[in-house]
C-alpha cells in the first residue's frame, strides 16, 4: 500500500478503510434515470473538466447527446439537439470541446459532421463530412478524418493533411494533436510494402512521416494520442493477430508489454504530460478492460489497482475502458457498466504522488 502526498479532491470519497491515500471515484451520466447511460471519452489536462456522450430519459433518439461535467456543475449536455454526437476531445482547460454528429433515423447512410463547442460561442456546426477527435488547448486546431485524416483551423477549413511519401492511396483518420496543434498524430493508409494501415506524425514542416512498426514492413498500426512534451505518441501496433500497445519516443517503437494471462488485444488510448503514464483498454474473454502503465510497474489492470492498491470499493461496477488522463497523470476517465445499469461513465482522482511510482524520462 503507498503512503503519498494527498491529492485534494472535492466532495464525497469512495473509499476502504484501509485505504492511506484519498481517492474520489465519480459515477457520470444518467441524467437521474439509473437505466440511462453514459460513456466519458476525454478530461482535460487539469483534470476537472470531462466529456463524452450520454442518454436522454424520455428522447427516443437522445442517445450519445454530447456532454460537459465537472466536480462545480456535474453534469450539463452541450446541446440536446445533437443526437448520437459524443464529445470526443476537450482542451487543457476545458473551454474548448470537439465531437462528431452522427446519423439519427435509421436507415439513413452514416452522415458524420465534426462540431466544436466553446464557453463563449457555444455549439459551431461544420459542413465537412468529418469526425473530430483531438483539440488544441485554444480551439484553434480540430483534428479528425472519416476517409482522410484532417485538420482544421478557423482561416483554413478542413485541410487534408496529404499522404505518406511513397504511398499512392488515400485514406486514414487524425487522432491526437498537440496542446499548440503543431503536431499531429493517427493512422493513414498506406499500400507499401502490402497494404495496411500507419502510424503517422505530422508537422508542416515535414507533412506525414510514418512511425516504426514492430515488425518492420509486415504489420498493421495507428497512433492515437501525444504527450503534451510531444516526446511520446501512444496506440497500438499489431503482432500476431493481436493488437498490442506500444508508445513511440525518439529511440523508437516500445511495447508497453502483456497483463498477466495474456497476450490479449490491447491499445493505448491516453497518456499523460511527460509520457509517464498510459492508459487504454485490453480485451479478456471477449470483453473490454481499462490498464494503465508506467514506466517502473509496468501494464496493469485499472481496476485491480484501484481496489488493492487504493482500496476502491468497485463491488458494483465492471471497469470497461480507460480513455482519457491528466497531465499530472493523477486523474482518469472512462466507461463501465455497473449491473442494474447500462454503461456508465466514471472519473476517478488519484491520491498520489509519489515520484518513485513513475519514471519521468
Amino acid at each position: 500500500m503507498r503512503t503519498c502526498t494527498m491529492f485534494t479532491a472535492v466532495a464525497v470519497v469512495t473509499l476502504a478503510a484501509k485505504s492511506s491515500a484519498q481517492v474520489r471515484f465519480d459515477a457520470i451520466g444518467g441524467l437521474g434515470d439509473a437505466y440511462s447511460g453514459s460513456a466519458a471519452y476525454a478530461v482535460s489536462a487539469d483534470g476537472r473538466t470531462v466529456v463524452g456522450g450520454t442518454d436522454v430519459p424520455g428522447c427516443h433518439y437522445c442517445s450519445g447527446v454530447p456532454f460537459r461535467w465537472t466536480e462545480a456543475g456535474g453534469l450539463a449536455l452541450l446541446d440536446i439537439n445533437l443526437w448520437r454526437s459524443p464529445a470526443h476531445a476537450v482542451s487543457g482547460d476545458g473551454a474548448f470541446i470537439a465531437g462528431t454528429m452522427g446519423s439519427i433515423h435509421d436507415g439513413v447512410p452514416p452522415c458524420d459532421y465534426a462540431f466544436m463547442w466553446s464557453e463563449g460561442a457555444g455549439v459551431q456546426l461544420f459542413d465537412e463530412y468529418t469526425d473530430a477527435y483531438g483539440i488544441s488547448d485554444n480551439g484553434s486546431v480540430i483534428v479528425g478524418g472519416n476517409t482522410r485524416p484532417f485538420r482544421w483551423t478557423p482561416e483554413t477549413g478542413w485541410v487534408d493533411l496529404g499522404r505518406m511519401p511513397g504511398m499512392a492511396s488515400w485514406g486514414g483518420v487524425a487522432r491526437g494533436v498537440l496542446s499548440d496543434g503543431r503536431v499531429i498524430v493517427g493512422s493513414a493508409y498506406s499500400d507499401l510494402p502490402q497494404p495496411s494501415f500507419r502510424a503517422f506524425r505530422w508537422t508542416e514542416e515535414t507533412g506525414m512521416q510514418p512511425l516504426d512498426n514492430l515488425v518492420p514492413g509486415d504489420t498493421s498500426d495507428g497512433a492515437t494520442a501525444i504527450s503534451r512534451n510531444g516526446r511520446v505518441i501512444v496506440g497500438s501496433s499489431y503482432l500476431s493477430s493481436l493488437a498490442r500497445a506500444v508508445r513511440w519516443t525518439e529511440s523508437g517503437i516500445e511495447l508497453l508489454g502483456d497483463l498477466p494471462g495474456g497476450p490479449f488485444s490491447v491499445r493505448a488510448l491516453a497518456v499523460n504530460e511527460d509520457g509517464s503514464v498510459i492508459v487504454g483498454t485490453y480485451t479478456q474473454d471477449q470483453a473490454s478492460r481499462p490498464f494503465i502503465w508506467d514506466a517502473r510497474r509496468g501494464i496493469r489492470d485499472l481496476q485491480n489497482e484501484l481496489t488493492s492498491e487504493y482500496g476502491v470499493d468497485l463491488a458494483d461496477w465492471e471497469l470497461r475502458g480507460a480513455t482519457g488522463i491528466s497531465a499530472d497523470g493523477r486523474v482518469i476517465v472512462g466507461y463501465g457498466r455497473q449491473p442494474l445499469n447500462r454503461y456508465r461513465a466514471w472519473r476517478v482522482s488519484l491520491g498520489w504522488d509519489c515520484p518513485a511510482d513513475v519514471n519521468h524520462d
